[in-house]
């Protein structure tokens, strides 16, 4: 379980350091005496794997592989479409972490997919 959350954190992180132009980043190489984006983002990356496992562990999370189209039809027209399992409103910071993790999840299932069974 603690996979997930750390891939998605080091995915999330490296693309914002792969933002930053070459000259700022060899400037905070030499300066700070770091080696890679880990080193930068350490404190940045503690939280964001604390809300990954935040998200990927509660029980209002369901899943279902892609292929088991009978599966993923129950659990949108039975679970998840279930309105009194749906929050009053949702805010902003809520949508954009789901966001995230949906697409980071989508990132992990297409590099680790010959793991999938």
């Amino acid at each position: 379980m603690y996979r997930v959350p750390d891939h998605c954190a080091q995915s999330e992180f490296r693309a914002y350091w792969a933002l930053k132009p070459q000259e700022e980043i060899r400037e905070i190489l030499e300066e700070q005496g770091i080696s890679d984006f880990r080193e930068f983002y350490k404190s940045e990356m503690r939280e964001a794997r604390t809300a990954y496992h935040t998200v990927l562990s509660h029980g209002s999370l369901y899943t279902g592989h892609v292929t088991n189209v009978e599966q993923l039809k129950h659990l949108v027209n039975h679970k998840m479409m279930d309105n009194n399992g749906l929050p009053e409103c949702n805010t902003l910071e809520g949508l954009l972490v789901l966001r995230q993790v949906g697409i980071c999840m989508y990132v992990y299932m297409c590099r680790h997919i010959h793991t999938c069974t």
